[in-house]
């Protein structure tokens, strides 16, 4: 049986069929909600602060890291 089929609506983002149900998937900077079929945006800031040396900025499904010192700039990374 192909469960996404028959419940493609069910996912807010998309569906992977399993044996005997499926599962629904959320996009890279997303995470699944406790309901199991919608996604929220992931704060990557509020784990080791994103990677970013100094500040960092949640935007919705990504984030940026952000020069908080007078005169710093960020490094080709995007980070430092």
């Amino acid at each position: 049986i192909e469960e996404c089929s028959e419940t493609k609506d069910d996912c807010q983002w998309s569906c992977l069929n399993t044996q005997g149900g499926y599962l629904c998937q959320c996009p890279v900077g997303f995470k699944l909600h406790q309901d199991n079929k919608s996604c929220v945006d992931v704060n990557e800031c509020r784990t080791s602060n994103g990677g970013c040396q100094e500040g960092c900025v949640n935007l919705i499904g990504s984030f940026r890291c952000k020069c908080t010192t007078a005169g710093s700039s960020l490094a080709a990374d995007g980070k430092k």
